[in-house]
């Protein structure tokens, strides 16, 4: 049984964030977990260009952000209660 892994981000969203308007101000708004993250974009007007999840690994954040220009970075953690 193999088990096939999936990209972090989907092909078809890469190449819109490329295809963005240079200038435009982007948001990158990101839930940090432990193992997985996820990521929202958002342009000036607060429509959602992309999310997504990664790994929450230095390879993970490069695959997804590595390219993008500068812009506006904002992060939750949270710690989760074990009982």
């Amino acid at each position: 049984m193999s088990v096939q892994r999936r990209a972090a981000v989907k092909k078809n969203n890469k190449e819109r964030l490329r295809k963005e308007k240079k200038g435009t101000q982007l948001t990158v708004g990101i839930d940090l977990g432990d193992r997985s993250s996820r990521y929202c974009i958002v342009d000036e007007m607060g429509e959602v260009v992309v999310e997504g999840s990664f790994a929450s690994t230095k390879k993970g954040l490069d695959q997804v952000f590595g390219a993008l220009a500068r812009c506006r970075v904002a992060c939750e953690v949270g710690r989760t209660r074990r009982g």
